[in-house]
């Protein structure tokens, strides 16, 4: 799937809310939350970072403005989302390092992006209490701004700890000195919560990126990440 594709589908669902009757009762709401993101990394990074493939979640947040849009009446919902969060990943050494030179080591890569999730959620009555949410749908982001963290070993000692920033760029690269990213990302997006009729939210949702976002030819790196919520919606006159 392309990110053409992608981009193609969500202006559709946007055009489909637009073409709304004004007489829907469209709501608004706004979450915020936890983020644990990861990346999915294929090729040598030895190279360049003197990391491996092996990674582990770094910690986040991220904040949402929603917009719902009834299609069917209590059951079936267009919900557009625009949401920053953090992304990225906590790297592990590869354990090949030659203890005699001094050797930048990746640590951390933290990058913030701009998503645009356009999800078709359902959402059943369950009781008296609320309503259950399920939904998926595509979703396309953008690089705002990035840090990677390294440090320098020599001898098996840490000598020096340095962060720069990351380049957002469509050029490809592979140089040591310069981490090049694409700033665009696609991919899908699920959530599962429930909507008390106090109208507080609780949510958790996953994202899956397919998108090389590495500028490196010989390697490549794709966002995934999955989330926590807790949000408000300031009306819902569809109940």
């Amino acid at each position: 799937m392309s990110i053409y594709r992608i981009i193609r589908f969500s202006i559709l669902m946007l055009t489909i809310a637009v073409a709304i009757p004004s007489k829907a009762q469209v709501s608004l709401g706004i979450e915020a939350g936890y983020t644990s993101s990861d990346l999915s990394l294929k090729g040598n990074y030895q190279e360049f970072a003197n990391v491996g493939n092996t990674t582990k979640p770094l910690k986040g947040w991220h904040v949402d403005l929603q917009v719902n849009i009834p299609l069917i009446r209590q059951t079936l919902y267009l919900q557009p989302v625009l949401r920053y969060t953090t992304k990225g990943a906590c790297l592990e050494s590869s354990g090949i390092l030659n203890p005699d030179i001094y050797t930048p080591v990746g640590q951390k890569l933290k990058l913030d992006y701009f998503d645009l999730p356009v999800n078709l959620v359902f959402r059943p009555k369950l009781g008296r209490a609320g309503r259950l949410f399920i939904g998926a749908g595509p979703y396309i982001g953008h690089g705002l701004s990035g840090k990677y963290s390294f440090q320098t070993q020599f001898k098996g000692e840490v000598t020096d700890k340095n962060t720069q920033d990351v380049v957002f760029t469509s050029k490809e690269g592979s140089s040591p000195m310069e981490v090049r990213l694409y700033p665009w990302d696609f991919g899908v997006n699920c959530l599962v919560g429930f909507e008390f009729r106090s109208l507080l939210t609780i949510s958790a949702n996953y994202s899956k990126g397919f998108q090389d976002i590495d500028r490196n030819s010989s390697t490549t790196t794709k966002n995934q990440y999955w989330g926590l919520s807790l949000g408000f919606f300031f009306s819902r006159e569809d109940y």
